[in-house]
């Protein structure tokens, strides 16, 4: 949504949109498309394949945000005793992103950084992909298209930071057991993103005895994933 306010005469299609289905089967008639679907990361390699040899480019914008946040999130399609991402699809999805988290034709953004200073990432993507944004990130819950599809984002309001570190709270303590049994490489995929720098998170959390889990210096084949 941010994207499409702020690039106007972009072709946008107000809701998700794969990037394949966009490039081979909607008219090409604007000199700039934008489309996103979590889904994506899994067959980047085929749709760069398909630029490859064309004369349009293809920019490729990643957003990661920490783990703990995104195993602890909620939306009513789930229902509230439930929650939306299950671990091991965001394993599967993790692995994905991981492949391309240092490929300099790829950038990667943080959640974090989008919500607590949306002008300054705004101004990355603008030199990444060479267009002039005509209307900020942070403006853009101001005027929300009637038929924009806001059920993907649960709803729309204004850019806060306040979803951010949201799993430490008591009320998801049994779920983060839960994460970290079925992905006890965790505290390493942590650092490996740079969310964290060691495991004390684990004592802040558990201050009297945190789960067990397999070292820290775990290694983790991604390739393989």
């Amino acid at each position: 949504m941010m994207l499409e306010q702020a690039l106007p005469k972009a072709k946008s299609f107000g809701q998700e949109k794969s990037a394949w289905r966009a490039a081979t089967f909607e008219p090409r008639n604007h000199s700039v498309v934008i489309s996103k679907t979590p889904r994506d990361i899994s067959r980047l390699h085929r749709i760069r394949n398909f630029y490859k040899n064309r004369q349009a480019a293809l920019k490729t914008i990643v957003m990661i945000r920490d783990p703990r946040d995104v195993l602890s999130s909620k939306h009513p399609k789930t229902g509230t005793h439930r929650y939306f991402q299950e671990t091991d699809r965001w394993m599967r999805q993790h692995a994905d992103v991981m492949r391309y988290l240092h490929d300099p034709q790829v950038l990667v953004l943080r959640y974090e950084e989008l919500v607590s200073d949306p002008n300054s990432v705004q101004a990355r993507i603008d030199a990444f992909t060479g267009e002039q944004s005509e209307r900020c990130f942070s403006d853009a819950t101001a005027n929300v298209p009637s038929d924009f599809d806001t059920h993907p984002l649960n709803g729309v309001r204004p850019v806060d930071c306040h979803g951010i570190g949201r799993w430490a709270k008591r009320e998801h303590r049994h779920r983060m057991e839960e994460i970290l049994r079925d992905i006890p490489q965790l505290p390493q995929i942590l650092i490996d993103l740079g969310y964290e720098t060691d495991t004390s998170w684990l004592d802040r959390i558990w201050p009297n005895k945190a789960p067990a889990l397999q070292p820290a210096h775990a290694t983790i084949d991604y390739a393989a994933a």
